[in-house]
C-alpha cells in the first residue's frame, strides 16, 4: 500500500512539473521555438506553421545526403561540359570560332535536357558521348544559320 501511495506521489509530482514547465514556457519562450527537437534532429508534429525561422523537415542525415547530391550534380555538369566542347571541337567549332558560344550553350542545354530523363547514371559518360556527338553537327548548322555565319568545315578539326 506504501509502494501505491508513493507511486501516485510520483507520478503527480511529475505531471506538476510538467504542467509548470509547460507554463513556463508559454510565458518565457516565443512561439516560433516551442517545438521539441529529439536527439536526432527530428521534431515531433506541433501544428503551428513556423515559416523559415526553424527547418522541422532536414535532419542532419537528409543535409548530408544533399551536400553528396549537389557535389555529383556539380561533377556530372562539369563532364558534360567537357564533352560537349570535345563534340563541338570535332565537327570544327573550336573556342575561337564566332558562333563557339551560342553552339555551345544550345547543345549543353540540349543534352542536358534529354540526360534528364535517364532513370540511372549507370554509363552515363558513354550516354553523354553519345548525345552530344550526334547532335552536335544539327546545332552548329543552325546555329551558324541563325547568326548568319558560315559553318566551319570539319577539316579545320
Amino acid at each position: 500500500m506504501w509502494s501505491t501511495g508513493f507511486y501516485s506521489y510520483c507520478v503527480n509530482s511529475a505531471e506538476s512539473q510538467d504542467s509548470k514547465l509547460v507554463t513556463v514556457q508559454q510565458k518565457c519562450v516565443s512561439k516560433e521555438t516551442q517545438c521539441s527537437h529529439d536527439y536526432k534532429g527530428n521534431v515531433a508534429p506541433c501544428g503551428s506553421s513556423h515559416g523559415n525561422q526553424i527547418s522541422h523537415n532536414k535532419s542532419k542525415v537528409d543535409q548530408a545526403v544533399s551536400k553528396d547530391q549537389k557535389k555529383r550534380s556539380i561533377r556530372h555538369k562539369k563532364r558534360l561540359q567537357v564533352i560537349v566542347m570535345g563534340a563541338l571541337k570535332e565537327r570544327g567549332v573550336s573556342r575561337h570560332h564566332k558562333c563557339f558560344t551560342s553552339c555551345y550553350k544550345r547543345l549543353f542545354s540540349l543534352s542536358k535536357s534529354f540526360l534528364k530523363d535517364l532513370t540511372t547514371s549507370k554509363n552515363l559518360t558513354q550516354e553523354m558521348k553519345k548525345v552530344a556527338i550526334s547532335n552536335a553537327q544539327q546545332v552548329i548548322e543552325f546555329e551558324c544559320r541563325r547568326t548568319g555565319i558560315s559553318a566551319p568545315s570539319q577539316s579545320q578539326a
